[in-house]
């Protein structure tokens, strides 16, 4: 798998570097712009028109993403579209707060990026879709964005056996408690002639919900996925804390396009996700309905499923009325009689047992290795988030999810966009132990008189011995001129180091406060930290060159807009703060 995904990424990158791109810019409110976390100050308040060169600055702005994403806006494939902080809700009355009609092409996605991922939220309570992703769409982003409210908060093509449309990748996403009116209503749903749907490093939570009640027994009939079509791909997902009488959060129907030529390789890949919380007590509840993965292959043959290197922890008892699924993290369905339906079940880990079969049901084949389960003595210990309860999912140095997956269907990456495998052998779960580099200052002033010196810290916790980092100095103070430093290439020893920074007085000249900004780089062995990357000491200069000047000393002009994280090259996604 991670083969395919690296020739997807390069292909992706070729021919993106061809397209004749352009970036454009959405912002509804100049006030909310400018008070995003990206730092930028120069967003004005947004008009829906094309006249004047509108929406191709954040000074010229488009004020809703569903004008840039229509056919109006002129964006094409390739294109990307920026957005501001801020809630985009129904603006129109059509029923979205984002309709997406326009499509990209191979290797030419049309990208929906928050500016900062999490701060640009769409939602609008009673709609049935909050975002909807039309059959005439396909080769879209969606990165980074907040969705929630809607019957469904994001519908993906539709149940026409006409219409196709496919190539969509929702990334960095957090996508959550959509609205109870409908039974079967899902966060998300992918069409039955929709193919190729990848979630990628996204949260899902409070999804699932429905109206309670149906006769006599309260249902289960919500999903967080509820995925028809073929080929998708579900990687580095985070699915918690399920709404009250949920379904699992992955459910996998029989449907595919086979007629129209998609099938090839596993029709759904379920890999490297941690699962938390998907069992409910299932008194009365639909037989196939309360695990975190329900799959029903009844609808068609040859379905070929690959489910590897997940986590599934779940503190409840799973009693189910149905026989053959009780307390299992997956249950497999088969109410017809196809054949060659194919199971794959790689180095997963539950406290439950990894998986039951209807009681009866035929033509289905599971093949499972390197699973472990109640059976082989794991149990919740054996997860060690760093904080479970404050859903903080990343892997304490104790963990054993660390360094047993099955490294061939790992992707490269894990949810906060780091390289797998930091070890020998990839990480099970959504998140890669995190062994990082960080630089902080334990001393940020430092000054020509004295001299007083400054500090930094080069910190890494969770490093054992050995792993090497190195420092680079820049800023508007120069080295050897301004000041010196006891600086010499690191080596992890078990303990922090201490680098100190000593002024030098050597022009004589009255000048301004400078900085000196150190950046760690070239890791080896740990990861290098996305929000302490580099730290500034500022240097005041000695007053007495002052002395002949009148009126005090310029102020400084430091950049602290931050650490600007880089694209992925699997389609035009921004992983952090756009750029």
């Amino acid at each position: 798998m991670r083969l395919k995904i690296l020739l997807l990424s390069l292909s992706i990158f070729l021919y993106a570097a061809l397209a004749q791109s352009a970036t454009y810019y959405v912002c509804n409110s100049e006030v909310n712009g400018d008070s995003g976390a990206a730092g930028n100050t120069d967003w004005e308040t947004g008009v829906d028109t094309t006249a004047g060169g509108q929406g191709t600055s954040r000074g010229l702005p488009w004020a809703t993403i569903e004008y840039a994403m229509s056919s109006s806006s002129g964006v094409t494939a390739g294109d990307t579209v920026v957005v501001a902080k801020g809630t985009y809700d129904d603006h129109d009355s059509d029923g979205y707060a984002l309709r997406v009609d326009v499509a990209g092409s191979a290797g030419n996605y049309i990208a929906v990026c928050a500016e900062t991922r999490g701060e640009v939220v769409l939602t609008d309570a009673g709609l049935d879709y909050t975002v909807y992703i039309t059959s005439s769409a396909s080769y879209i982003q969606l990165d980074g964005l907040d969705i929630s409210g809607g019957a469904y908060c994001v519908m993906i093509g539709h149940n026409s056996p006409t219409s196709t449309n496919g190539y969509i990748i929702i990334k960095n996403c957090t996508i959550h408690e959509q609205d109870d009116r409908y039974y079967y209503s899902s966060a998300v749903k992918i069409g039955v002639r929709t193919h190729h749907v990848t979630f990628d490093s996204s949260c899902f939570y409070g999804c699932g919900t429905g109206p309670i009640g149906y006769g006599l027994n309260p249902q289960s009939l919500g999903y967080a996925i509820y995925a028809e079509g073929t080929e998708h791909v579900v990687q580095n997902c985070v699915f918690r804390d399920p709404a009250a009488y949920a379904g699992p959060f992955i459910k996998i129907d029989g449907y595919d396009n086979e007629l129209d030529g998609y099938v090839a390789g596993y029709e759904v890949e379920i890999v490297n996700n941690t699962f938390d919380g998907f069992g409910i007590d299932a008194q009365d509840r639909r037989r196939n309905q309360i695990w975190a993965v329900g799959i029903d292959t009844n609808e068609r043959a040859n379905n070929l499923i690959l489910i590897a290197n997940n986590a599934f922890r779940n503190p409840t008892d799973i009693t189910e009325v149905s026989s053959g699924c009780a307390d299992c993290a997956i249950c497999i369905h088969n109410a017809g009689s196809f054949a060659a339906n194919d199971i794959d079940l790689y180095s997963n880990r539950t406290d439950k047992q990894l998986y039951g079969v209807y009681v009866g049901e035929s033509a289905i084949t599971v093949t499972a290795s390197g699973n472990l389960d109640e059976d082989d003595s794991w149990g919740l210990s054996d997860f060690d988030f760093v904080d479970q309860p404050g859903n903080d999912y990343q892997l304490n140095i104790s963990s054993a999810l660390i360094s047993n997956a099955n490294a061939s269907y790992a992707p490269p990456l894990d949810y906060l966009g780091r390289n797998r495998p930091v070890n020998l052998t990839d990480d099970i779960g959504a998140y890669e132990f995190a062994k990082e580099f960080s630089i902080t200052t334990t001393d940020s002033t430092a000054s020509e008189v004295g001299p007083a010196t400054g500090a930094y810290t080069v910190d890494c916790p969770n490093c054992v011995n050995g792993e090497t980092v190195e420092v680079a100095f820049s800023g508007t103070a120069t080295i050897t001129d301004d000041y010196t430093t006891n600086y010499s290439p690191i080596t992890w020893a078990g303990s922090p180091v201490v680098i100190t920074l000593t002024p030098v007085d050597s022009d004589g000249l009255c000048e301004a406060p400078e900085y000196a900004r150190a950046t760690i780089q070239n890791a080896v062995g740990a990861y290098i930290s996305t929000t302490a990357s580099y730290a500034d000491i500022s240097i005041d200069d000695d007053t007495s060159d002052c002395a002949a000047a009148s009126g005090s000393a310029p102020s400084a002009s430091r950049n602290s807009s931050g650490p600007t994280w880089s694209r992925d090259a699997n389609g035009p996604a921004v992983v952090g703060v756009y750029p």
